[in-house]
């Protein structure tokens, strides 16, 4: 815990040059931005959750962004014969290219400086889930100032250029379009970002809501899935807490 409270501590520094310096020891032309976020994110213990036995995790602060990895087996997920082309098409109601395996699909969800999008909105936290190697693998990339949002940026941009389909829930109308703007504005092509896109809130609508009422993702996790979030921070109070 200690050693990762040091990571997200490290003060955004204004340009690469000053980064570098920092690094090496020589802090004296850095300029500090702003505080760090360990007071911010103080509220959220990450530590009362320990990671399943089979899991695997690393985690390093770059020169330019905070990055932890994570891999689960899968044996904790559906079995993958259930994802055929057939089934996905009946779900998402869109044709998919051939061939399209588990492996070209990429889980994105994002974590926002405010909820209603606009030039104005960055995503702060990135994280990426895909099938590599057997496992489950989970990425996440921290923004921990704003002058670290190209660099996120760029290292995100290069993990989705990988992948062939997007899979959100409720990304087509606020992640995706999001994440295209803030590519755009720091000069980054946007072409990274799959075009396919499976929105999972959309046939969650069709089959569960007139039996739930509410569709959110929580609600479904509970009623679908039997998921109870522990400590978990509201996703209308993040803005407030980066």
């Amino acid at each position: 815990m200690r050693k990762r409270l040091s990571l997200l501590h490290r003060p955004c520094i204004a340009n690469r040059d000053q980064r570098q310096a920092f690094c090496a020891g020589n802090p004296k032309g850095a300029i500090v931005m702003s505080p760090s976020l360990m007071d911010k994110l103080r509220m959220i213990d990450a530590s009362s959750r320990a990671a399943p036995k089979d899991a695997c995790v690393s985690e390093e602060a770059t020169s330019d962004c905070y990055f932890a990895q994570e891999s689960f087996s899968l044996d904790a997920f559906s079995p993958l014969r259930h994802m055929t082309k057939q089934n996905l098409e009946d779900i998402f109601s869109f044709s998919l290219p051939r061939p399209l395996s588990p492996e070209s699909l990429v889980f994105l969800d994002t974590e926002t400086t405010g909820l209603s999008g606009g030039a104005g909105t960055l995503a702060f936290l990135v994280g990426l889930g895909h099938i590599e190697n057997g496992r489950f693998v989970v990425r996440q990339y921290l923004m921990r100032d704003y002058g670290e949002e190209p660099y996120m940026l760029s290292a995100v941009a290069d993990a989705l250029s990988r992948f062939r389909m997007l899979v959100t829930f409720n990304g087509k109308s606020f992640d995706a379009p999001l994440l295209r703007s803030r590519l755009l504005i720091n000069r980054i092509s946007a072409g990274c970002v799959p075009a396919l896109h499976a929105d999972v809130l959309y046939p969650s609508r069709r089959v569960w809501k007139l039996r739930l009422g509410s569709c959110t993702l929580g609600r479904l996790e509970e009623a679908v899935l039997g998921v109870h979030r522990e400590d978990d921070l509201p996703g209308a109070q993040v803005p407030q807490a980066y």
